[in-house]
């Protein structure tokens, strides 16, 4: 992942851009599922020991 991008926020993102993308021509109730996918990408921003507080470029 962190050859394709710098940081998690461009990280989620391109997977949001993407799952709409697909989602979107998927059928009904696309809007609400949309919906649901950003909402857990900004909840796993902000929670304190989630997944973005490790160091993006963190060597591994």
């Amino acid at each position: 992942m962190q050859k394709y991008f710098h940081s998690w926020k461009e990280l989620y993102d391109s997977y949001l851009k993407g799952y709409c993308e697909w989602r979107k021509d998927a059928g009904e109730g696309a809007e609400k599922d949309i919906q649901a996918r950003k909402d857990l990408c900004l909840k796993l921003t902000n929670m304190p020991d989630g997944p973005c507080v490790v160091e993006w470029n963190m060597a591994l």
